[in-house]
């Protein structure tokens, strides 16, 4: 038989929680760079546009050569040119933006009709809480759009924790969940999936 040890749940309780603090600092750290590298992918294809400054079709030939040569789709590299082209001082770019806020930028895009709810939002299933990374809300549908960002190669199990969060938030109102995949050598999310 295990003999307790005084104060050692609380002792494992602080490890965990620097552990998760720790984890939390390196995403942010990553984030970051992956944000100025954008950045800085998005600066150098708009010098290459300014070289052939009103011939549009060679812009878009650019766009598609570089999509096959590395490896990334030519959406994703029209959002780096147009995050560049929103931020074209890189002081500009915060210091704390994240993949997070990249997701939001382009989500905005689609138009005017969304306006962002939450970051993090906590909700209570079934006696568990889920965290949601953004909510949005559509005015011109109504509904809530649900985003999940995921880093790593897709796991059926996102499937089900979407799920879930899209039935809690039907009760009260209609949603459309989003999950994204980030693979960690891809620029911007790998993979779309609607819930």
């Amino acid at each position: 038989m295990k003999q307790k040890i005084t104060g050692y749940k609380n002792l494992v309780e602080d490890i965990k929680f620097l552990l998760e603090k720790a984890r939390a600092q390196a995403y942010k750290a990553v984030d970051n760079i992956r944000v100025q590298t954008y950045w800085q992918i998005g600066e150098r294809i708009a010098r290459e546009e300014l070289k052939y400054k009103g011939r549009a079709a060679y812009s878009k030939k650019i766009i598609k050569e570089l999509a096959i040569d590395l490896g990334f789709s030519r959406v994703v590299l029209y959002r780096v040119l147009q995050f560049y082209k929103l931020y074209p001082i890189v002081s500009a770019v915060p210091r704390q933006l994240s993949w997070t806020h990249l997701v939001e930028l382009l989500l905005f895009e689609f138009g005017e009709n969304f306006s962002l709810a939450g970051r993090q939002r906590k909700i209570v299933i079934d006696g568990q809480i889920h965290a949601i990374d953004l909510e949005f809300f559509h005015r011109g549908i109504p509904c809530i759009v649900l985003v999940d960002l995921k880093l790593g190669r897709f796991k059926g199990e996102y499937v089900g924790q979407m799920m879930s969060s899209d039935r809690g938030y039907k009760k009260l109102i209609d949603s459309v969940g989003v999950l994204l995949e980030q693979v960690r050598e891809k620029a911007f999310p790998a993979g779309m999936y609607l819930i």
